[in-house]
């Protein structure tokens, strides 16, 4: 998933992120984050599985979250 630039900072990537939460009902997810990306991604609550690594070039941080729906939970509380 990624965000344009000039859009970062306005809860899109949060908007897309829970969206994708109502489509996978696992709770479990994994992503492979960019450098600049792992900031957003520990808010949401992902933890990392492995150094940094770098394949083709391509530097990138393993990471997972089993949370989701307590993410999701606490997010929705905040609307309530």
């Amino acid at each position: 998933m990624f965000v344009e630039g000039k859009h970062h900072r306005k809860g899109i990537g949060k908007q897309l992120f829970l969206h994708v939460c109502e489509l996978n009902t696992t709770g479990t997810y994994t992503v492979n984050s960019s450098p600049y990306a792992k900031v957003f991604y520990e808010r949401l609550g992902f933890e990392y599985t492995a150094i940094e690594q770098s394949v083709n070039g391509l530097r990138f941080y393993p990471m997972m979250n089993n949370n989701i729906l307590d993410y999701k939970n606490k997010q929705n509380s905040m609307f309530l």
